[in-house]
């Protein structure tokens, strides 16, 4: 369960509960090192950013999404919908010695459908290159989500490359203009191939026509692909000098929920999940619509989505195991010292006091997942096992979070 009653909750809001958060913050954290060890560096937008910004950078189909409201002073503002546009106003302002690499994690807010299902407040992770043109840099950044994606446990995705502006193009050679070329983008954004046809029939596209549209649109192999969109071979040949070529597809029916998209865009499909977990692309206008006219590039992973494909994947993450130190009232001086040894060793501890049982605390450790049970008296303490799922003799060491471990295991995560 990861909201403890919604019905206290605004629409579309949701609280984490323990095993959530950690899944969350495990995947944040994994990712995280990624982005350092590549040598980018974190920046932390503001949540709250001014209407016009939003304007400037998603656009009006997300501006529509956003939660708005006035300050004091009559300025019209908004909770951040997207990380990528303040990451870039941030650069736009100046002092930043470009090119400029920059990641961050934090919660974007978005108003969704009703039926949708989907919260309208997530967590998300991501990167972005400012500075830089070509498909370098854009290789870069793909590969960059793949190495992320593997830290954060995912074992089997594939990432979808396209092109907004050679899907454009296709449509409109198609004889699909104006209106309706507005509507069957959407249409593709929406993956709802059955809008599409009829938007695509409807602006005088022949049913041949159509039928050879959604074969032109459907994710295809790289192998055999004869450039598909300007500057193909020249994004495959650095895909392939980082190694991913066989993590890619090529999806000419991706259309990201971003009008700032004008050129190679990606997303995220992991087994396990009906929806994309994450995406990116190049947005060269995007700055200068800021003020500060740059070629960009970056992607944003969706943290929930992310733990969902970990999860249906049955990976692992690894976290540090839970030490349980439970004292009488009259032991405390002497627990104290120990659990202060114990954090200091590294190991983390959580210290009870109070009239436990030695039973008690056991029951408590099982409860709490613990890999051990310290019970402190006057005379020393004692060391029990839990029985539980980091039992089995290994002790304070290695503890490892099983996505799939059920009913039982999870009750157990602290």
């Amino acid at each position: 369960m990861a909201s403890w009653n919604s019905r206290l909750l605004p629409d579309g809001m949701r609280d984490l509960l323990p095993e959530e958060a950690l899944a969350n913050r495990r995947v944040e954290s994994a990712i995280s090192r990624v982005m350092e060890s590549w040598g980018y560096v974190e920046v932390i937008p503001a949540t709250i950013r001014f209407s016009r910004e939003v304007s400037a950078g998603p656009g009006a189909s997300m501006e529509a999404r956003t939660y708005k409201f006035a300050d004091r002073r009559g300025n019209m503002l908004t909770l951040r919908p997207d990380m990528t546009t303040p990451a870039a106003a941030m650069v736009a302002a100046g002092g930043w010695a470009l090119p400029a690499k920059v990641y961050y994690t934090g919660n974007v807010f978005r108003i969704e459908g009703d039926r949708s299902g989907r919260p309208h407040e997530f967590s998300q992770a991501g990167a972005e290159v400012f500075g830089v043109a070509g498909s370098w840099a854009d290789a870069e950044i793909v590969a960059l989500c793949v190495e992320c994606l593997k830290a954060a446990g995912a074992s089997v995705f594939r990432i979808g490359i396209g092109n907004v502006s050679a899907t454009r193009d296709l449509l409109e050679r198609a004889g699909i203009r104006d209106e309706s070329l507005s509507a069957a983008l959407e249409s593709l954004q929406k993956r709802d191939m059955v809008s599409f046809e009829r938007v695509s029939l409807e602006a005088g596209v022949s049913s041949a026509d159509v039928a050879a549209l959604r074969d032109s649109l459907r994710p295809a192999p790289v192998e055999g692909i004869v450039d598909p969109f300007p500057g193909w071979k020249e994004t495959l040949d650095a895909l392939r000098a980082f190694g991913i070529e066989d993590s890619i597809c090529i999806d000419m029916g991706i259309v990201r929920d971003m009008s700032y998209y004008t050129g190679m865009v990606f997303e995220v499909y992991g087994k396990g999940i009906g929806r994309a977990a994450g995406g990116g692309g190049r947005y060269d206008g995007l700055m200068a619509r800021l003020g500060a006219p740059q070629p960009a590039t970056g992607f944003a992973l969706n943290v929930p989505e992310v733990v969902e494909m970990v999860r249906s994947q049955g990976s692992s993450i690894a976290v540090q195991p839970l030490t349980l130190v439970v004292a009488a009232a009259e032991a405390a001086s002497q627990a104290g010292a120990l659990v202060g040894s114990l954090r200091r060793r590294g190991l983390r501890v959580r210290f009870d006091r109070g009239a436990f049982s030695r039973e008690e605390a056991r029951r408590l450790g099982v409860a709490l997942g613990a890999s051990s049970v310290m019970y402190v008296t006057l005379s020393g303490y004692e060391e029990m096992p839990t029985g539980g799922r980091d039992a089995g003799g290994r002790g304070p060491g290695a503890e490892w979070f099983g996505w799939l471990a059920g009913p039982a295991g999870a009750a157990g995560i602290h």
